[in-house]
């Protein structure tokens, strides 16, 4: 048990100095609409061409794809530590932050079952006869658990910091891949929603 608290706290360490934002904030498909309604605010409707249209397509295209891969990397790396880090080419971030999960994982697993009352651990219940197992564990008092309920939350609470540290560093990464041009997209035209045209898909090239 000793041995499993300096694991757990190296690896929520490490995955916390990961977690600060490498990147500026990208423009969000707001001002993309501000931007392209500003530059063609001075032309009239009929002297706008089907290239001024497709260019206008294009532009909130490519702004609502870059607006949707940052939190979908942040929501990848959030539903499993490191996933995210990979999508955006960070192979040593990812195998980083995957370990600490494990880690992590194993650490409440391990500490909880340990914690437990002798009588009531896993292997002792597999060794008595079923009509025992009630009265050995209505046996202890909720004094007797607390311990190993202290364990449960505290391993749940170091996954869920891990998780938004994996999540805000992805998010970061993406804006930095997108801002060094690490990561382009393609435009696509398609009807969205409320008759926007713009690109509906995430095209990532690396």
């Amino acid at each position: 048990m000793r041995k499993l608290l300096p694991i757990l706290a190296l690896s929520l360490a490490a995955a916390a100095a990961f977690a600060a934002d490498p990147a500026p904030r990208i423009p969000s498909l707001q001002q993309e609409v501000a931007a392209a309604l500003d530059e063609y605010s001075t032309r009239e409707v009929g002297a706008l061409t089907v290239g001024d249209l497709e260019q206008i397509a294009a532009r909130l295209s490519l702004a609502h794809q870059k607006a949707s891969f940052v939190p979908r990397s942040a929501m990848m790396s959030m539903a499993m530590p490191g996933m995210g880090q990979f999508m955006n080419g960070d192979r040593a971030a990812g195998v980083l932050f995957a370990a600490g999960n494990v880690a992590i994982m194993a650490g409440t697993i391990a500490a909880t079952w340990l914690l437990l009352p002798a009588d009531v651990q896993p292997q002792s219940l597999f060794v008595v006869p079923v009509s025992s197992i009630k009265p050995l564990v209505e046996g202890y008092t909720l004094l007797d658990y607390l311990p190993a309920a202290g364990a449960m939350a505290g391993g749940m609470l170091l996954d869920c910091l891990l998780r938004m540290a994996s999540a805000g560093h992805a998010a970061g990464l993406a804006r930095k891949n997108i801002a060094e041009g690490k990561i382009t997209f393609e435009p696509e035209a398609g009807f969205m929603g409320r008759g926007f045209m713009m690109g509906m898909r995430v095209r990532a090239k690396r």
